[in-house]
């Protein structure tokens, strides 16, 4: 894993997060509505597949996936923590400061310049320079 790797985690997985938690919200909706019939075709008595209800298969799938979002949520504050903690190692100001608002806020490279009251040109210098002297923990490197 390089640099600009370890230190986009945090935004990969609150993406994944965001898409997790809009799955689960489909599932709950799909819980609460009523299947129809499918009027189109020609009815076929059959044994039902399942004595469970419809709507109970997708709150369990909603249950399983806010349990998965429980586990990235986890995982995400430990490499969170593990990222800020590479971050403040460097000696400038300036790069932290880039660096934690591109990395653990998701911003874009004009909203940091807006923020840090300096050129676009000079945030993406500082930051160029900045991932030039991350160093990635030993645990990351393999991955």
């Amino acid at each position: 894993m390089d640099k600009k790797e370890y230190l986009s985690q945090v935004f990969n997985l609150d993406r994944k997060i965001y898409l997790m938690k809009l799955e689960a919200e489909e599932y709950r909706r799909l819980s609460m509505s009523i299947p129809g019939g499918d009027f189109t075709q020609p009815r076929i008595d059959k044994s039902p597949t399942s004595s469970q209800a419809p709507f109970v298969q997708w709150i369990h799938k909603a249950l399983d996936k806010e349990k998965e979002i429980e586990e990235f949520l986890k995982k995400i504050s430990v490499i969170k923590a593990d990222i800020m903690n590479s971050i403040n190692e460097l000696q400038n100001e300036d790069y932290k400061m880039v660096l934690l608002l591109r990395y653990i806020q998701s911003l874009k490279f004009p909203e940091i310049a807006s923020k840090m009251y300096a050129a676009e040109s000079t945030i993406k210098r500082w930051h160029r320079e900045a991932i030039g002297l991350i160093v990635v923990p030993e645990k990351y490197k393999n991955l």
